[in-house]
């Protein structure tokens, strides 16, 4: 903490008249960024970018810079070189011999005395599912007065050791999920209301209701597994007025 300087002395003059100016400490902040998943490729190398450039400190109120030292190490999984570990950006390099597990990465960084460490994960397996988008945006029909349908499907990036099957979960109630097939295959479909079908007069004149769930984001989940392997995936659908 700083001292109070005459420029925190408020009032009439009277010694009794001090008020120290709020002083909010220095900030070190590590960001190892997010989780990552990964199949072991098929063939050639996959590199995975362990990224650090979120990392701060901030000396004031309203200085934020990039630390001083980056350190980035392994923590836990099968031994792998790190490539730029002294960077924010450092990165690993897996290939076709890569061995399935966990990856723990852990970044330190260092501002003067100060030290803050931050882990990320990277999971390896054989296979991995991806949906055909993290983000599918659904509509509700006005103008054509008709449902709308939707298709999602999803496959497996790597090798399986099997027939792979798939499921979907996370549906939350009618009307916004209706006639719903699909759901322990790859493709998903489904069709979403009316608009006319989620509007409700409100007692307030001048407004038009809409339920809670119009313009909200649901999380749906599709799994694939092999019988060995398995493996979960999300999709963000938006619903809004097409």
């Amino acid at each position: 903490h700083r001292a109070v300087s005459s420029t925190d002395i408020v009032g009439s003059g009277s010694s009794n008249n001090t008020v120290a100016v709020p002083f909010e400490a220095a900030v070190l902040v590590a960001n190892a960024g997010n989780d990552q998943r990964l199949a072991i490729p098929t063939a050639g190398t996959t590199t995975v970018a362990l990224d650090g450039s979120n990392s701060f400190f901030r000396d004031t109120d309203t200085t934020t810079q990039a630390p001083s030292a980056f350190a980035w190490t392994q923590s836990s999984g099968p031994a792998v070189t790190i490539t730029d570990a002294a960077t924010a950006n450092a990165s690993v390099d897996f290939t076709t011999s890569a061995t399935a597990g966990t990856y723990v990465f852990a970044l330190t960084v260092t501002e003067g005395t100060s030290t803050d460490v931050d882990e990320m994960t990277v999971v390896v397996k054989p296979f991995v599912v991806d949906a055909i988008a993290s983000l599918v945006n659904v509509g509700l029909s006005h103008a054509t007065r008709g449902t709308v349908t939707t298709t999602i499907t999803a496959s497996i990036t790597g090798t399986s050791s099997g027939t792979v099957t798939f499921s979907w979960s996370g549906f939350p109630p009618e009307p916004f999920f209706q006639n719903v097939t699909g759901t322990a295959t790859d493709t998903l479909s489904f069709e979403s209301p009316l608009l006319d079908d989620v509007q409700e007069l409100s007692e307030t004149p001048g407004f038009l209701g809409m339920w809670a769930h119009t313009g909200a984001v649901h999380r749906l989940v599709v799994t694939a597994t092999d019988g060995t392997t398995t493996d979960s995936e999300s999709v963000n659908v938006s619903i809004g007025v097409s």
